[in-house]
């Protein structure tokens, strides 16, 4: 008795599964605005914690020069991070760093709210702050996931 050869692939596809998964992220962002009011094409900053929320160690990368140590971002065009001074460096090398399961790395990041040329600047804004940590990635040869964080509402003053 022969069996259809469509009859076996399709017997196969239902029983097999997803072939490629998804791979979670152990780390989580949250961020802090304070205030929640803020003007129109100033600087305010926000408060940001990158918490290990799986049960082993992490191992980060970040570039020892490199402004973001990150990739910093956000998902709303009218929000932007603000890019610090460059700090003198000879050599922009890796560096590693260990979140053991719970614990948080810490920085503040200056925001500036701002719309782009020609629109009217909204009177609140909702955006994440992102970033990739180059978890388990080769930052030399890779582009790592972004990790985003919960939205947050601001309110502008200053529409115009």
């Amino acid at each position: 008795m022969r069996i259809p050869l469509v009859s076996v692939a399709a017997a196969f596809l239902m029983t097999a599964g997803p072939m490629t998964q998804v791979k979670e992220l152990p780390l989580r962002i949250e961020i802090k605005t304070s205030p929640s009011t803020v003007h129109n094409k100033r600087v305010f900053v926000v408060d940001v914690v990158v918490r290990n929320t799986s049960k082993i160690e992490q191992v980060l990368q970040t570039w020892q020069c490199s402004y973001g140590d990150w990739n910093w971002t956000t998902d709303n065009r009218v929000v932007h991070v603000q890019e610090r001074e460059a700090v003198p460096c000879k050599k922009n090398a890796l560096v590693y760093m260990n979140l053991k399961p719970g614990e948080t790395y810490e920085r503040v990041l200056s925001i500036r709210a701002a719309a782009p040329a020609g629109e009217v600047m909204p009177e609140s804004v909702t955006f994440r702050i992102g970033c990739e940590p180059g978890l388990g990635y080769n930052l030399s040869t890779e582009t790592p996931p972004h990790i985003w964080s919960d939205p947050v509402t601001i309110t502008i003053r200053g529409q115009s």
